[in-house]
């Protein structure tokens, strides 16, 4: 069986580069967070509600936007890291 870490870098190992649509993300702590999302016409968008218990927004999420620990706030229209499902 495969550690959840290690699945994860498989996974991660795997991530596209896509424009942020339309939303700004904030700058990320000191750990490495996901975003649900969307993929758009012309790129990528965060779905609204991110808290845990937000299971419409789960199930309409079809990537996440990935970000790194320490990463600086984004602009709309700034490349993001995608993994897609």
């Amino acid at each position: 069986m495969i550690a959840f870490d290690e699945a994860c870098r498989r996974v991660a190992a795997n991530a596209t580069a896509f424009r942020a649509e339309r939303v700004a993300l904030d700058a990320c702590g000191d750990r490495e967070c996901f975003h649900r999302g969307r993929s758009m016409v012309d790129g990528v968008r965060p779905l609204g509600n991110q808290d845990s218990s937000a299971q419409k927004d789960l199930a309409m999420a079809d990537l996440l936007i990935r970000r790194r620990a320490t990463a600086r706030a984004l602009a709309p229209g700034e490349l993001v890291e995608v993994l897609a499902f």
